[in-house]
């Protein structure tokens, strides 16, 4: 496993206990924090997957995209627009419907796991 795997797998950990933490308080900022780093955890699943580093969202988009199209796997797609999501409610604490963020969390969840699985990551 790399360290970057390991990396990986750090986020996914501290994700999951900042959500659980979040059921329990019902503290936004906890399932911000959850959210956010999802958001890293893929980013940097991305890169592994297209095997260059990423340093700045244009470069992540892309990438996204060259997956989408080289290997027309939607799912990445779908991650992404969840992950990115996550990411602007971390940076802008505020929402209509809390519910909606919750759920992201729970795709992306899933989804970075599935292709975790998918590309072997």
């Amino acid at each position: 496993m790399s360290k970057k795997q390991d990396r990986i797998g750090q986020f996914l950990r501290l994700s999951k206990k900042e959500f659980e933490e979040y059921v329990k308080t019902n503290d936004v900022n906890r399932l911000a924090q959850a959210g956010e780093k999802l958001w890293n955890a893929f980013s940097m699943l991305v890169e592994m997957i297209v095997g260059r580093k990423i340093s700045r969202f244009k470069e992540l988009k892309d990438a996204v995209f060259d997956i989408y199209k080289e290997r027309l796997d939607r799912t990445v797609l779908i991650a992404f627009e969840n992950a990115y999501s996550l990411h602007r409610f971390f940076y802008k604490g505020w929402t209509e419907d809390i519910s909606i963020e919750e759920e992201q969390y729970k795709l992306v969840y899933d989804l970075i796991e599935l292709l975790r699985k998918r590309y072997k990551v």
